[in-house]
């Protein structure tokens, strides 16, 4: 898609990022202190200690699995066949969301698009948005749904399950119309907006990843993304299980939920430690799972999925520049085959 030329945004200065390190520290430490001065780390480390190995292995096989789905969702989103360069891109893509601190890592998917597939930026920040728009709608949904389920064992007020259930009836009802709204909202543009043609221009291509979405391209987006987080939420119950660290896989999931949700605040912690493990913590406990076994749980269930995702970096990326390498080298044999002696 052609695109008008773009200006590249300035780097963050120094004192930006200075300021968002020192910010992610402060919550990782504030949260360490909180696990520190509540939970009891000898019960903590024998919980850790009689963790199922088998469990914690499966759960990394799945966390594993999920950059599978996820770059399938990505060449649907982007309308590419799957070639191995998205599984690649999808791979860095994930390591430096959950690396990097004030979510500076979602800004790598449309760069990387741009730079290995040339895909213009206003169209890969597009197909970010709505990959994130389908996640958000599928968390309230889910969600909703097991908030109706927990609510009294979570202590919650009674108008919270009148609140979840709107929430994820409406969630859903502009995830099944998520194609026609984007159309809407196009045609709603004011006018004033629509006489700036290099404006307009930037607009189209941002919002063309769901203005262009058929109705076939739209339903396989929904189960690929329903089954993105399926097969997460299970590598985490199986990490909780691996520990005795929870009721059961409803609630293992709606623990996954709260903590995605967390995760995906602005503010978070050094690798995104912090919000995450409150989030996970503060379902499980209410639900009859001992702080010890929960906080572990949700620390050990981190931490897989950080090693899981630098494996994947580390493996795609050498497997790209070998692929790489060798298409140098064909280059090269072919190219010097056609000159003449």
């Amino acid at each position: 898609m052609q695109e008008p030329p773009e200006k590249v945004a300035p780097a963050p200065t120094r004192g930006r990022t200075l300021i968002k390190t020192l910010v992610a520290v402060a919550v990782t430490g504030a949260t360490l202190w909180f696990f520190v001065a509540l939970v009891d780390l000898d019960l903590a480390w024998q919980a850790l200690r009689r963790a199922d190995l088998g469990l914690v292995a499966a759960a990394a096989v799945l966390l594993g699995l999920s950059l599978a789905v996820r770059s399938a969702r990505l060449a649907l989103a982007i309308q590419q066949r799957m070639q191995f360069v998205l599984v690649h891109i999808t791979a860095v893509f994930v390591f430096l969301v959950g690396l990097l601190p004030a979510k500076v890592g979602e800004f790598s998917l449309p760069l990387l698009l741009r730079g290995r597939l040339g895909v213009g930026l206003s169209y890969g920040l597009g197909v970010l948005v709505l990959l994130r728009v389908y996640d958000l709608l599928f968390l309230v949904v889910a969600g909703g749904i097991l908030v109706l389920v927990y609510w009294e064992a979570l202590g919650l007020p009674a108008v919270i399950p009148w609140l979840a259930a709107t929430g994820a009836l409406a969630a859903l009802a502009m995830a099944l119309a998520l194609p026609l709204l984007a159309r809407l909202m196009m045609i709603v543009v004011p006018p004033a907006l629509r006489r700036r043609k290099k404006v307009m221009a930037l607009v189209d291509n941002l919002m063309a990843a769901a203005t262009t979405l058929t109705p076939a391209r739209h339903v396989m987006l929904l189960l690929w993304t329903a089954a993105l987080w399926l097969v997460l939420y299970t590598g985490f119950h199986a990490v909780s299980v691996a520990l005795d660290a929870t009721p059961g896989w409803p609630a293992s999931v709606l623990a996954g939920v709260a903590a995605s949700f967390a995760f995906a605040l602005p503010i978070n912690g050094v690798a995104n430690l912090g919000p995450f493990q409150l989030a996970w913590v503060a379902v499980m406990v209410p639900l009859g799972v001992p702080i010890e076994a929960a906080a572990t749980a949700a620390f050990l269930a981190h931490g897989v999925a950080l090693v899981v995702n630098a494996l994947n970096v580390g493996a795609t990326t050498a497997i790209d520049a070998a692929r790489r390498a060798q298409a140098l080298r064909d280059a090269r044999r072919s190219k010097a085959a056609e000159t003449p002696l």
